[in-house]
């Protein structure tokens, strides 16, 4: 017959005390070499910090991001996307995880939440979550990094595009429309701008008139506003310094709204220039607009807290993935059917990789295969 178990009050606990940075801790066993052990164990567990480690994720998350990403030298509008993927996508998830708890498994499986989102918001995802377990085993926080090895997972590559010809029409329609004074709408020539000489929004928005050269039809690109910010320096690349000729079907735009000097695009004070705000507003007015033109189906109610009824899209004709930006692929892609070559428009779009230019001149239609037969078919 087995021996009765001893009661917890029948062992004779061994007890060691020790100091460490100046605060008393003591570890008990049931024998001098548990009790050692533990003391050896309590002491490792201090040097490398793991006793901060009970702190939760969103704890160390808060701490992360006061101490080491907000001053660093990162534009607002960055500093904003650290915030929204820790909030939004990594503390609902493992917020209230003890730091020391969290494995690699349970790092991929958060990733994994991701799956099918697109390539730029996984693979930001990664990456905060590296940096911030990078810093806790650099910091001694965690023993070791659980977030070294993430794989990302499958996910959809976005892509810039051309515009099609029905929204091309579209386009220059809503460009056409003239402002309640009978003059060109504000829109107008910046749309054309974009859409005939290719500049980025940012450097469209920075554009002065001592830049603009109407009579040899050449648009000097010097600088761009940062994004994020209301800064207007430089372009992030030498390549983006370049100069762009100015189409002759975009001179009579520009020249309806010529001024002496100041920005060529503004909001409505016409001094200020475009920002990041005001040009997100004028696109989706935009959009709204060729989607009408386009035949989408719409009518006119009033909203809960407004006093004019306004017009509110039921049925949209127009595609959902037109994005501002593909005006300037739209350049590009025009740039090859009108045969410039690849060299020549690396510099037109100021792209500091030819491969980058590259890269849209392999999206080809139909006008362009018939024009390499064109090309093929003529004799050598």
């Amino acid at each position: 017959m087995p021996a009765p178990k001893k009661k917890k009050s029948e062992y004779n606990y061994i007890r060691k005390y020790f100091t460490f940075d100046g605060v008393k801790h003591e570890v008990v066993g049931a024998t001098e070499e548990e009790a050692l052990m533990k003391k050896l164990q309590k002491l490792q567990e201090l040097e490398a910090g793991q006793i901060a480690s009970s702190d939760t994720v969103r704890k160390w998350a808060r701490t992360w991001l006061t101490t080491y990403v907000k001053p660093r030298k990162i534009t607002p509008k960055t500093y904003a996307q650290y915030e929204r993927c820790v909030n939004q996508v990594i503390l609902p998830e493992i917020g209230s995880l003890k730091l020391r708890r969290v494995t690699a498994v349970r790092l991929q499986q958060l990733l994994n939440t991701r799956e099918g989102k697109s390539l730029s918001d996984v693979t930001k995802t990664r990456n905060v979550l590296k940096a911030m377990f990078h810093q806790a085993a650099q910091s001694r926080v965690i023993p070791f990094d659980p977030a070294d090895g993430l794989v990302l997972p499958s996910s959809s590559k976005g892509s810039r595009r051309s515009l099609t010809g029905a929204e091309r029409r579209a386009l220059i329609a809503v460009a056409n429309y003239p402002s309640f004074d009978g003059k060109p709408n504000r829109s107008g020539a910046w749309l054309m701008t974009l859409l005939l000489c290719g500049l980025r929004p940012g450097e469209s928005a920075a554009l002065k008139w001592c830049d603009v050269d109407l009579e040899k039809k050449l648009i000097r690109v010097r600088e761009a506003k940062e994004s994020g910010s209301s800064k207007i320096k430089t372009p992030k690349t030498a390549a983006g310094v370049r100069p762009v000729p100015i189409p002759d079907e975009l001179l009579p735009w520009l020249q309806a709204i010529q001024r002496p000097s100041g920005f060529v695009f503004t909001q409505k004070d016409g001094k200020t220039p475009l920002s990041e705000t005001s040009m997100r507003r004028r696109w989706e007015t935009v959009k709204k607009y060729m989607d009408l033109e386009l035949g989408a189906k719409a009518e006119k109610v009033k909203l809960p807290g407004q006093r004019r009824r306004s017009l509110v899209i039921l049925e949209h004709a127009l595609a959902d993935d037109l994005d501002l930006y593909d005006l300037r692929h739209t350049y590009c892609t025009d740039l090859q059917k009108h045969g410039v070559p690849l060299n020549v428009a690396k510099i037109l779009m100021g792209h500091a990789d030819i491969a980058t230019t590259a890269n849209i001149y392999t999206h080809g239609d139909d006008t362009t295969v018939e024009a390499a037969r064109e090309l093929i078919n003529k004799p050598l």
